[in-house]
């Protein structure tokens, strides 16, 4: 078996001397590429890397094992189950409170798929992912091999004892509500926290109280147009500095717009980037819908998604009406072109009247110029629908 080779991506990360001495941060700690063998046997198959090390100068430490299931892809869902294993050579006590993150990148594509692995109850040599299906049209055919790009990530709560020991410490105090001076309002529920810790934490949170205490003399804050769950994960980043943004992250991440919390943003954003699925889909593409929160990436991915599983998802009218509410110049062209390609006539109607309203706009934009170009269909369309509303508006003014 050939020997991984370490892929340094611009000495994106310090130097590691031990597995101890790894950190937390954005840069992953080591990357590689990998061609994959696909094994000769049934469905599901996996393949394991070479043994490989934290840092150049060690003993081989661990193996990475992808698991791939190519017999549940069909040509409705396009969805490739892929799940990931870590098997260590040795016990390590200090993987306790951590788990990692392995992004793998398919023939060079520019979106990568997220998988989190966590420690096995069982066998503390061992860290595990669920199968996740995984959309790549690379992985829609069965091949002998797979090129790919991978990146490991060293995840933990903690960068030492005393930031555990603190943020433990922080934690039991929200949970016991020892000394609270503040209530957090959402619906029906209520909160009690601590005003120094969040108003150290969100100025934003910092003006609401102080509003509140000016206007009604009370210490509370109330958080409209979220719900509770969504509050209690804030809650728990904002004393702990974590928490589980896989219960709401379309909402935790507006929340923390809206209190410019940027690390939480920015987390939010990651995981939504590589956790896109049919089932968040509808959610993640109405959240890229708002210019305000700057989601160019995240948009790009999610088109991409679209357009590989388009077939199934204009058969969903949530999706559709979403089309209809969220045409812009610069999505029009995209809008057309599934209209157009599955005959959806209400929706092509309202995309018809939109460059009919914003016509000097939308032909400022090449994409779209030469799509209507290329469809003299559409362009009569459009004429006969213009010729209609100036009627219609003759006869009114009549």
């Amino acid at each position: 078996m050939t020997k991984l080779r370490r892929w340094k991506k611009n000495s994106m990360s310090a130097p590691i001397n031990s597995i101890d001495n790894l950190k937390i941060g954005e840069a992953p700690f080591l990357c590689f590429k990998w061609k994959i063998q696909r094994p000769n046997s049934q469905l599901p198959w996996t393949q394991k890397t070479p043994n490989m090390s934290f840092h150049e100068n060690s003993k081989e430490d661990f193996s990475l094992i992808i698991s791939m299931n190519h017999s549940s892809i069909g040509y409705s869902n396009r969805l490739c189950p892929v799940k990931f294993d870590m098997y260590f050579s040795d016990n390590r006590t200090l993987f306790q409170d951590v788990y990692f993150q392995v992004v793998i990148y398919f023939n060079n594509n520019s979106i990568g798929h997220y998988f989190k692995l966590r420690m096995n109850e069982k066998d503390r040599n061992l860290f595990q992912s669920s199968f996740k299906d995984v959309n790549d049209e690379y992985l829609y055919y069965s091949r002998d091999t797979y090129d790919a790009f991978v990146e490991i990530y060293y995840r933990t709560s903690v960068n030492d004892n005393s930031f555990s020991l603190l943020s433990k410490n922080l934690g039991q105090l929200l949970s016991d509500q020892s000394y609270a001076d503040l209530k957090v309002k959402v619906g029906d529920q209520s909160y009690d926290v601590h005003k120094c810790i969040l108003t150290s934490r969100s100025r934003v949170i910092a003006k609401m109280i102080e509003a509140e205490m000016i206007e009604k003399e009370k210490s509370e804050i109330n958080l409209h147009d979220t719900e509770p769950t969504v509050v209690e994960e804030l809650l728990c980043y904002i004393y702990t500095g974590q928490c589980n943004i896989d219960k709401a992250p379309h909402e935790l991440f507006k929340l923390a717009h809206f209190l410019e919390l940027p690390e939480l943003q920015s987390q939010c954003k990651r995981f939504l980037l590589y956790n896109i699925d049919m089932k968040n889909i509808i959610a993640t593409m109405a959240l890229t819908n708002h210019d305000q929160y700057e989601l160019s990436e995240l948009e790009s991915a999610t088109r991409k998604f679209i357009e590989a599983n388009e077939a199934v998802l204009v058969k969903n009218s949530e999706f559709k009406d979403l089309l209809k509410s969220s045409l812009k110049v610069k999505n029009i062209t995209f809008i057309l072109k599934i209209a157009n390609k599955y005959k959806l006539e209400d929706l092509l109607l309202v995309a018809i009247e939109f460059i009919r309203r914003e016509y000097a706009e939308v032909l400022q934009n090449d994409e779209c110029r030469n799509f209507l170009l290329n469809h003299p269909k559409l362009l009569l369309e459009m004429y006969i629908h213009t010729m209609d509303v100036a009627k219609t508006a003759a006869s009114k003014s009549q």
